[in-house]
């Protein structure tokens, strides 16, 4: 994606909340924003940056198990740069840190090896912080099929891809670049990093989970705290995947909305926690990405000239 589609869809989602706030107008509860004082935002950017952290460790972790072993911070800051392309369809966007990776040992198959590695557990994490909402509805058994499915034929890929020699010895670079992806994956696959990456990503989906409760709280818009809480933020997030459309923008608010609605919240109050609860997540790891990626841009140069 370059810079004018980057602005583009900036421009496009910026107008989209901007419609959202008239909305909110329209409901006269603006004024509730001022509850929320600058404490409270510090609190919700701490939350955020810790899940980042949390997401981050896991990562280095997955490439040290692939033998990669890089600088910890620069790492970091490679790592938040694919943020900045969170908001695609399935956020693929984040594989751009193949090219904020550039320059060092982690290699593209490496990237997009643990990209699918820890999305897979993501997906685990999600679906079980779901449960609360989903088995009242009855949905449940069809998404865990589902994922089950999924997850079940990645690691069936993994394990026998080696064995079938059109793929292990051959000259075609796309399919040997494949070949080698999941035979990374298949390097993660043990007891230790599966239950570190599990619980990595599950205290960091809880977290930001809690960024939407949080806001409920200061909103004064509830009093007592009920499990179906936590999966409204991860089912959201599911249902804005499952559509496809770039960062789930439209589809994961409206799911936000309509479940916090089912409480008893009204509509215009909904609206603005949603549109909180986003801010305060991917466009927030949006921000961290631009700002990453300028680092890391201003770095390469220094190696370029230093050459």
């Amino acid at each position: 994606m370059n810079n004018i589609k980057l602005k583009l869809s900036l421009l496009i989602v910026s107008f989209f909340y901007i419609f959202a706030f008239f909305i909110l107008d329209e409901f006269e509860i603006l004024s509730k924003i001022k509850k929320i004082d600058l404490f409270d935002f510090f609190v919700l950017f701490l939350l955020f940056f810790i899940s980042i952290m949390l997401r981050y460790i896991r990562w280095y972790l997955i490439l040290n198990s692939q033998g990669v072993n890089g600088e910890f911070f620069f790492g970091f800051l490679r790592y938040s740069s694919g943020f900045l392309y969170t908001a695609t369809p399935g956020k693929v966007g984040e594989l751009s840190r193949i090219y904020f990776y550039r320059n060092t040992a982690v290699k593209k198959e490496n990237i997009v090896s643990a990209f699918i590695f820890e999305r897979s557990f993501d997906l685990v994490v999600v679906l079980l912080l779901s449960t609360f909402i989903l088995f009242n509805s009855g949905t449940f058994g069809y998404v865990a099929i589902s994922i089950s499915s999924f997850i079940f034929s990645l690691f069936f890929v993994c394990f026998f891809l080696e064995k079938v020699k059109f793929f292990s010895k051959s000259d075609n670079i796309l399919i040997g670049f494949i070949f080698d992806v999941f035979i990374l994956i298949k390097k993660n696959i043990s007891v230790k990093i599966s239950l570190i990456s599990f619980l990595l990503g599950f205290f960091s989906w809880i977290i930001t989970s809690y960024i939407l409760i949080y806001l409920l709280y200061s909103l004064e818009l509830i009093v007592d705290f009920h499990l179906e809480f936590i999966s409204i933020y991860p089912l959201s997030m599911l249902v804005g995947a499952l559509t496809f459309i770039p960062g789930g923008v439209g589809t994961t608010e409206t799911t936000i909305v309509y479940i916090l609605n089912s409480f008893n919240i009204n509509i215009g109050d909904s609206i603005l926690v949603a549109v909180l609860a986003r801010f305060s997540t991917i466009w927030m790891a949006t921000i961290l990405g631009l700002f990453c990626s300028w680092v890391v841009s201003l770095k390469n140069i220094d190696i370029k000239n230093r050459k």
